[in-house]
This record gives C-alpha cells, sequence and structure tokens, in this order.
C-alpha cells in the first residue's frame, strides 16, 4: 500500500464495504496490541470503544 506525501493511503473498497465505512460518514481509529501490531478499527457512534471487527496491518 502507498503513502502519499500528505500521510494518506486509500482503504480498499472491499474492506471499506466489510467493514461498513461510508465516505463522509465514518470514523476510524488506529490501536495498537501489546503485541506492537496495529490495527483499524471503525470507531462507535460515541468514540470511545471501537467497533469490535479489526483489520490487521502488516507492514
Amino acid at each position: 500500500m502507498h503513502v502519499t506525501s500528505k500521510g494518506q493511503v486509500t482503504i480498499p473498497q472491499n474492506v471499506r464495504e466489510n467493514m461498513g465505512i461510508q465516505p463522509a460518514q465514518t470514523e476510524i481509529d488506529f490501536m495498537q496490541d501489546d503485541t506492537g501490531r496495529w490495527y483499524i478499527v471503525k470507531a462507535s457512534s460515541h468514540k470511545k470503544e471501537p467497533a469490535t471487527f479489526a483489520l490487521t496491518l502488516k507492514w
């Protein structure tokens, strides 16, 4: 996945569809687990707890 000079990446369409990410309507968060692995999570409407599904980012 390419990172632009502005630090942006495109989330693939199939991932957006599977996670229910809607343009201009959905907030996402980045979370790190105890092993150092990063996840993209769809933020809940209250921004306190993330939704229960995650996408693992492997670098």
